[in-house]
Formats: C-alpha cells, structure tokens, sequence
C-alpha cells in the first residue's frame, strides 16, 4: 500500500466520525504526530534527554523577559574574548 493510499484510508475514517470529542482527540494525535515527525528531521531525537530537558526549560525561561539579555549586553561583557 503507497504512502497516497493510507492517507486516502485515513481521511475516509475520519471523514465518518461525527462525534466532536472524538474529532478533537484525532486532531490532537494527528498534531502529535505532525509535531514528532518534524522533531525527527531536524535531529531532536538525536540529542541527548538531558539536552532535550535543558532546551525545554530553555524555551519556558525565555518567556519571561526579565530573564532576557540583550545582545549589546552580552558583547560588552564578552568582547575581551572575541578579539
């Protein structure tokens, strides 16, 4: 069966469900997988788990922009070390 051929077999089942609850939770499982298949080509899975929870908390952290450093900020403080 061609990749055309199971996404075809799909969207007829999904097309049958009229049940908006389980619409939702196919959505989500479809995101899911949409989600985890881009993680897998750009390399995510191939990162260590400790790097992959640093990151996260990375992006969290982030979100704050008391815990932001401008750029200008960092090359004054580093700019004895990148000459």
């Amino acid at each position: 069966m061609s990749t055309k051929e199971i996404k075809g077999g799909i969207l007829e089942a999904i097309a049958k469900i009229n049940n908006k609850d389980l619409l939702l939770m196919v959505q989500d499982i479809v995101n899911d997988c949409v989600s985890r298949e881009s993680e897998i080509e750009n390399g995510w899975d191939e990162l260590p788990i400790e790097i992959q929870n640093e990151i996260d908390k990375s992006l969290i952290e982030i979100e704050d922009e008391k815990n932001l450093v401008s750029h200008e900020e960092v090359m004054k403080k580093y700019k004895r070390y990148l000459k």
